[in-house]
């Protein structure tokens, strides 16, 4: 590619995939109205967990957007990494940010317990509901997909880009379970415990993962 088209495939649909993180999170935030929420974890106020949670969802997948946009264009890791090298050190500040998600979301769940209902043997089990496909998902991303795989890996090494797409686990029945079932998990949480603030952040990260879907991962598979 030439350096102008190189720099048009590397923003190409992210002023809207930027802009939309900062929507959802606006609409979120209003909708629970976060500046009103009360409680705390580890003395930190919820309404600054939920905020952190925004943030480390738009970081992430900020974070996906240059590293993977980046290898395409430029080799920007590999280039002075290695091959292996490289996709270890993106691998390590994915699974960073995709961890933090959870540990602000649980934060966030303990801060706002109960804020939406007081949880009951009902909810439990819904919430439930909602974590057996997710954790399936998980499951069949481990057995069949590999996470390495389900990080990027085709964007670092070009022998994935020619593996057949996987049919077995989850995948049989629905071709784009991580972003259709696994974030559901976030969802669970928020039920578990009543949370209004957790179901907000639950639905950002589950409106937002899609965003990615469209302006990063879609376009990049074509």
């Amino acid at each position: 590619m030439t350096k102008t088209t190189s720099t048009r495939v590397f923003f190409h649909r992210q002023p809207l995939h930027m802009a939309a993180g900062l929507v959802f999170a606006a609409i979120a935030w209003r909708s629970v109205d976060g500046s009103t929420i009360d409680g705390q974890a580890l003395g930190i106020l919820t309404p600054v967990w939920l905020v952190t949670g925004f943030a480390v969802g738009i970081a992430h997948q900020a974070y996906v957007w240059v590293m993977w946009r980046g290898e395409l264009c430029w080799e920007i890791v590999t280039r002075s990494l290695g091959k292996e090298g490289g996709f270890l050190f993106y691998r390590i500040g994915f699974f960073i940010l995709f961890g933090s998600r959870f540990v602000v979301a649980f934060a966030l769940a303990y801060a706002d317990f109960g804020s939406w209902y007081t949880p009951n043997y009902l909810t439990t089990i819904i919430a439930l509901l909602l974590f057996l496909p997710a954790g399936y998902t998980f499951l069949s991303i481990a057995k069949y997909f590999g996470f390495a795989r389900a990080a990027g890996a085709d964007h670092f090494n070009r022998e994935y880009r020619t593996k057949p797409f996987v049919r077995k686990g989850v995948f049989k029945y629905i071709p784009n379970a991580m972003y259709t079932l696994a974030m559901l998990l976030f969802l669970a949480i928020a039920v578990a415990v009543g949370s209004k603030a957790a179901l907000a952040l639950a639905a950002f990260y589950y409106t937002y993962i899609w965003v990615h879907y469209y302006c990063t991962e879609r376009p990049d598979m074509d």
